[in-house]
């Protein structure tokens, strides 16, 4: 976890086996849309990430591949759940 300038909380995760051997390392990008909104999903159940959104903070969480490229970041604010 790393806070970036503007008050951004941001989560990096590794996907230590993407890609496997094989599988098109750009296939991830058609998912953007079902990957966004199960880490929104995930985000407004938590209460203390609702606290930090309701404070102002923007929680991104951040997906690298398992080279350590970043693949894509997903972004969350207070209007993402709603309040």
């Amino acid at each position: 976890m790393s806070v970036e300038p503007g008050h951004v909380i941001v989560y990096h995760y590794t996907l230590v086996s993407y890609p496997a051997p094989g599988q098109n390392p750009f296939e991830i990008f058609d998912k953007l849309d079902e990957l966004k909104a199960g880490v929104v999903r995930q985000t407004c159940a938590l209460p203390l990430s609702v606290k930090m959104l309701q404070a102002d903070y923007a929680i991104t969480y951040r997906y690298s591949d398992k080279n350590a490229q970043k693949l894509v970041d997903a972004t969350i604010r207070r209007a993402d759940c709603g309040r």
